[in-house]
C-alpha cells in the first residue's frame, strides 16, 4: 500500500500537486493497531478539522468514517486495497474449513461493526476506489456505494521487473512470494506442493517475502521435504527479481486479494503463474491465456494445474509471454495516472 502512494505522490508532483502521505504514527505514535477502527478515525477527524488548506482526502478504507470535510470544496476519497468484509468472509470461511471459529471480539468488530463503518465512509465520500470486480460488485449488492461513484483502480510492475525469462526444458523450482498467513492459502499451498513433490523428485519450492523465519515455514510441511523448501523472510528487489529469474513457476494460493502486487510482477518478469481466482486474477486474466487460474481452498487444483507444466515448455514460454505482454499492457495504460486524472476532475468540479 506504501508503494503505491509513493508512486501517486511522485506522479501528482510531477503535474504539479502535492501528496502528504499520513500514517497512523503521525497521527498517534504507539496506538495499538486493535484500536485503530474506533479511536484512529477519532483522531482523523480531530487532525482534519486543523487542515483547512486540503483540495483532497484520500481515506484508506475506514478512517474517513467519523471524519467531516474541512471545508466544502474539499473532495473525500475511500480507497480500498483489498475490501474488509471480502476479507472476514474468506478467513471465516477458512477457520470454519479448519473446524474453529473467529473470537467473539474479531466476528463482533469485522463481521458486525466494519461494515457500518465502511458504508459511512464510502457514503460520504465522492468517490470509491477498489481493485477488482468481486469488489465493486460487493460494495454496490452492500449498499455501500452506487457503481456511478466507483472506479477500479489497478497496479503495474516496474520496468525493472520487465526482463527476459529463461524457459528450461523441465520446470524444477517453484516460487511462492507472501506472507505466510493463513489467508495466504499457506495450508493448500503445503499439500498442493507435498503432492507435486511426491510426483517430481528434483522439484523445489522456495518462499519468499514470509516475514516469518525459514524455521515457521518449513514446520507446516512434512518432515520429508523441509529439505526442499527455501524461505528468504524478506527480499529486497534486486533479489525480487533475481528469485523470478531463477524460478519456472509462479503459485499464487492466497484465499482473498485486492489486486496482488506479487502476481503483477511475476508476470512482467515472464513467469508462468498459476493462481486462485483472487484479486488480480477475478477479471483481468483469462485461464489458460495468460495465466492458470484455480478456484480458492483447491490444493489438488493447485497441483494440476502447476503439475501439467512441469515437463511442458512450450506451455510454459506461452503463458510466461503472454502474461508479460499483458503487464506490458497495464503498464502503458498507467493506473497511476489514471487514479491522478480522476483526482484532478473531482477537485475541478468543486471549484
Amino acid at each position: 500500500m506504501v508503494i503505491g502512494y509513493d508512486r501517486l505522490a511522485r506522479r501528482m508532483a510531477a503535474r504539479g500537486h502535492t501528496l502528504e502521505i499520513v500514517p497512523p504514527e503521525a497521527i498517534r505514535p504507539g496506538l495499538s493497531p486493535r484500536l485503530h477502527p474506533i479511536v484512529l478515525p477519532l483522531l482523523v477527524r480531530r487532525w482534519l478539522a486543523r487542515r483547512k488548506d486540503l483540495d483532497l482526502v484520500i481515506f484508506h478504507s475506514y478512517t474517513g468514517w467519523l471524519a467531516a470535510r474541512p471545508r466544502a470544496a474539499t473532495r473525500m476519497v475511500t480507497a480500498f486495497h483489498g475490501f474488509e468484509p471480502l476479507f472476514h468472509e474468506a478467513l471465516a470461511a477458512e477457520t470454519r474449513r479448519r473446524g474453529g471459529s473467529l473470537s467473539a471480539r474479531y466476528e463482533l468488530m469485522y463481521g458486525r461493526l466494519m461494515p457500518h463503518m465502511l458504508r459511512r465512509a464510502c457514503r460520504r465520500s465522492d468517490l470509491v476506489l477498489c481493485l477488482n470486480g468481486d469488489e465493486r460488485d460487493a460494495l454496490v449488492e452492500g449498499g455501500y456505494a452506487p457503481a456511478s461513484k466507483i472506479a477500479l483502480g489497478w497496479h503495474d510492475a516496474p520496468s525493472a521487473f520487465f526482463q527476459p525469462h529463461t524457459y528450461r526444458d523441465r520446470a524444477t523450482t517453484v516460487l511462492c512470494v507472501m506472507q505466510w498467513l493463513p489467508t495466504k492459502g499457506t495450508a493448500y499451498l503445503v499439500d498442493a506442493f507435498s503432492s507435486l513433490a511426491a510426483a517430481h523428485p528434483d522439484l523445489r519450492l522456495v518462499v519468499a517475502g514470509s516475514l516469518v523465519s525459514e524455521e515457521d515455514v518449513c514446520s507446516e510441511f512434512p518432515e520429508a521435504l523441509r529439505s526442499r523448501v527455501t524461505v528468504y523472510p524478506r527480499f529486497d528487489p534486486a533479489q525480487h527479481r533475481a528469485l523470478l529469474a531463477a524460478a519456472d513457476i509462479f503459485l499464487h494460493s492466497s484465499l482473498s486479494e485486492g489486486f496482488s502486487r506479487a502476481v503483477i510482477e511475476a508476470m512482467a518478469s515472464g513467469l508462468p503463474v498459476v493462481t486462485t481466482r483472487t484479486g488480480f486474477a477475478v477479471d483481468r486474466l483469462t485461464d489458460g491465456v495468460d495465466a492458470r487460474i484455480v478456484p480458492v481452498a483447491d490444493p489438488a487444483a493447485l497441483a494440476r494445474a502447476a503439475g501439467a507444466l512441469i515437463d511442458d515448455r512450450a506451455a510454459r514460454e506461452a503463458l510466461g509471454l503472454a502474461a508479460q505482454a499483458h503487464a506490458s499492457t497495464l503498464r502503458a495504460a498507467d493506473g497511476t495516472g489514471a487514479q491522478v486524472a480522476l483526482f484532478e476532475q473531482l477537485v475541478a468540479a468543486a471549484a
